[in-house]
Order: C-alpha cells, then sequence, then structure tokens
C-alpha cells in the first residue's frame, strides 16, 4: 500500500461513550496502526469539555486525509447546516461493531455522501445491503485483537483454568418484558425463538422473515417499528440464552467468569466462581493468566474480539462455531470450536483442562495465527486501504465488499 500524501495524513479519531473502555481502547490501537502506515493521527473526545471547540476548528483544516470512529461516532456533524466532510473533502468511515439493527439511523444518517462503512460480519452488510441505494455500499471488516504489549504468561504460570469474560440478563427476565409488545408482533417474535433454535446456523433476521413467510405475511402487516422491536428483542434473547444454558452447563468446572448478571448461577454454590465485571485493562490482564478462554455467542456473529483477544494472549481458545473463524484458522491447532447443542462440551473442556501439552499447543499456535493476521493495526491497513481506494471522490460507486 502506498505511503498518504503528505499533505492530507492526518486522520482525526473520533471518541465517545463506551463500556469497560473497550471501543476507545479500539479506537487507540486502529491509531497506532495508522501511524504505522505514515498516517498523523489525532483523537477528538466527543464528551470531553472542550470538544466543541476543538470541531469548529476543524472545518478550516486542510491536511485531512480521513475521519474514523466506531458505531458511527461523529458521522453527522455539521456547523449551520454545512457538514464537517464536504466542507473539508475528507471522507467519514464509520466501522460498525454492533448489528445495524440496533441503530439504523446511525447507518444512514449523514448530510453528505462522503462516507464509507464496514460491518463485522457479511450477514450484516447483506442486511445493509438490501434497503440502501446501490451507491452506498457497505464493506466488510472483522473484529481484530488487542495488540498484547507483554509477551504472554507460560501456560504453566497461569492461574484461571477456564475464563469466561461477558455479562447477562437471565433469559426470563428478556421474555417478561414481551407482555407490552403489540399481539402480533409478540406472537412472531416467540414464533421465531422457536424457527431459529431449530436451525442456528440461520440469522436472527432470517428466523423472524421465516415466521412472516409461513404465514403469507410481509414486514408491512406488523410495521417496520415492530419489525424492528421484534429484531432486537431476539436478537436479545438468543445471546442471553445461549450464553446462560452454556455456562449453567459448566458449573461443576473450575471455571472463573466476570461479568454481571450471574446471580442466579452465583448463588447455587457450585465450584464455579463469578465475579463483577471489570474494565477492558483489566480483562486483558485477567486473559493473559487464564490457559483456557472460554467464547459463547450465537452462530450470526460470525467475528467477535474477545475470540481474537484470547488467542493473541497465548490462551487456549474453545469458541463457539463461525464460519469465519473455522475459515482464517485451523480448528484443533490454532483454537477449538463447539456447537451449542454439543452434549460433550463438559467433558471436551476437562479433558483439555489436564492437558498441558495440548493447551500449550494451542495457546502458541493461536497466538502466532492471530498476530500475523488479525490485530487492530491490520484493521488499520483495511480502512486505509479502502479509503484508499473509494473515499477521494464526492461519493462512492458501487464497490464490492472487503
Amino acid at each position: 500500500m502506498p505511503p498518504p500524501d503528505p499533505n492530507k495524513n492526518v486522520v482525526i479519531l473520533y471518541k465517545g461513550e463506551t463500556v469497560y473502555d473497550s471501543m476507545r481502547v479500539m479506537t487507540d490501537q486502529i491509531g497506532e496502526g495508522l501511524r504505522r502506515l505514515g498516517y498523523r493521527t489525532e483523537d477528538l473526545d466527543l464528551v470531553a469539555p472542550g470538544h466543541s471547540e476543538r470541531l469548529i476548528a476543524l472545518f478550516n483544516r486542510r491536511d485531512l486525509a480521513f475521519f474514523f470512529g466506531f458505531n458511527a461516532w461523529g458521522a453527522d456533524l455539521d456547523l449551520n447546516g454545512r457538514s464537517l466532510y464536504d466542507v473539508t473533502q475528507a471522507p467519514m468511515f464509520k466501522f460498525f461493531l454492533d448489528h445495524p439493527i440496533f441503530g439504523f439511523s446511525r447507518v444512514t444518517a449523514s448530510t453528505t455522501r462522503r462516507g464509507l462503512f464496514s460491518f463485522t460480519c457479511r450477514n450484516q452488510a447483506d442486511f445493509v445491503r438490501a434497503l440502501l441505494p446501490e451507491d452506498r455500499e457497505p464493506q466488510v471488516i472483522p473484529h481484530g485483537a488487542f495488540v498484547p504489549s507483554d509477551p504472554p504468561l507460560p501456560m504453566d504460570r497461569r492461574d484461571i483454568e477456564i475464563l469466561f469474560v461477558g455479562s447477562v440478563i437471565h433469559p426470563d427476565s428478556i421474555r417478561e418484558g414481551w407482555a407490552n409488545i403489540e399481539d402480533r408482533a409478540r406472537r412472531v417474535l416467540t414464533d421465531a425463538v422457536d424457527l431459529y433454535m431449530s436451525d442456528m446456523q440461520q440469522t436472527f433476521i432470517h428466523a423472524i422473515l421465516g415466521v412472516l413467510a409461513r404465514t403469507g405475511a410481509e414486514i408491512n402487516d406488523i410495521g417496520e417499528a415492530n419489525f424492528a422491536r421484534v429484531a432486537i428483542e431476539l436478537d436479545r434473547y438468543m445471546q442471553a440464552h445461549l450464553r446462560y444454558t452454556t455456562i449453567e452447563r459448566l458449573t461443576d468446572l473450575p471455571l472463573q467468569v466476570y461479568g454481571n448478571g450471574w446471580e442466579a448461577l452465583r448463588d447455587k454454590g457450585t465450584r464455579a466462581t463469578f465475579h463483577p465485571a471489570e474494565n477492558f485493562g483489566r480483562s486483558m490482564a485477567m486473559t493473559n493468566r487464564a490457559k483456557i478462554a472460554l467464547h459463547a455467542i450465537p452462530y450470526y456473529y460470525e467475528s467477535h474480539e474477545r475470540v481474537f483477544n484470547g488467542m493473541a494472549h497465548g490462551a487456549a481458545v474453545m469458541a463457539s462455531r463461525s464460519g469465519y473463524f473455522e475459515s482464517i484458522f485451523t480448528p484443533g491447532r490454532d483454537l477449538l470450536v463447539y456447537g451449542f447443542a454439543d452434549a460433550d462440551l463438559p467433558d471436551r473442556l476437562a479433558a483439555l483442562a489436564r492437558d498441558p501439552a495440548k493447551l500449550a499447543e494451542l495457546g502458541a499456535n493461536g497466538r502466532r495465527a492471530c498476530l500475523a493476521a488479525h490485530t487492530w493495526h491490520h484493521r488499520a491497513a483495511d480502512v486505509a486501504r479502502l479509503v484508499a481506494l473509494y473515499g477521494t471522490g464526492a461519493g462512492f460507486a458501487t464497490v464490492g465488499s472487503a
């Protein structure tokens, strides 16, 4: 990739509110990757005092290469109706980490067509592609790994046998909240749960469309607002249900869980131990102490940073199935995968915990494979490449997904 134009080589990195500091740390990692490519970077913290004055000053800058924000931080900034990105003639790159159904207005909201956006897996890009004009083609850039500054602890010095990081809402509590959903939409939602559980290779959007198709209905029949509510609730429920039931099956193992919402399992007095959620830095420190890093999320979330982070920190990763991860890594060599219906998951984890040679092999191979091509530094290069290809004109022609 050629170096950036020396006269336009500054990237503005937006920072905003985030849970556990994770996206702010990811932004720092993107900045490090861009600086390695020859860009200069400046942070603009949208929640810090005085950010408005810094923002206004940007309108007079002519050295800007592009702007970058996770989940569309800063995507629709203007001054007296003048778009920041039209005035500076610098594109905005929106890197979405969440499924677009959780904030579709952030996908489409912009006073300018001067911008690119990406999603972490192909089914999310396909969802957006079906709803936007052809000249707003979404890109696909997966998550990346946090690049550790310290070497990984040797496996025999790690004191956490099995680590799971993640909060949960009890699935029953989510279902109780469905009582205030309009009757027809609620029936679609409950039927979609059953349809998804019958085939977990589909996405939650496909499950809803499948229920509608069986009754000859369309999205308009329940209304766009109800469709969005049903989709959000279905995804929330499936994430919570699969996460909760997976951990529930493993509480007789030496499992340490860091996250909120696990009181029902914690109070049963099992071998597993439950701790409050920690910030990003603490989570990474614990990952470096873990022999096994467990991951549990629906298959349709093909990419997730916790899988990459576990590998980058030298843990043996056991991840729920993902076509993406199984295509870029070799299961059994770089990481292990499981299905939510696998009855032998507790036995597999117990056997792995007793096998120091296999733990060391998976940890070393996974770390090597991850750091070679799948860090946030690598994703920064993907972002810069796409901006160089498609971000120099007043708009963007239809392009293929990355």
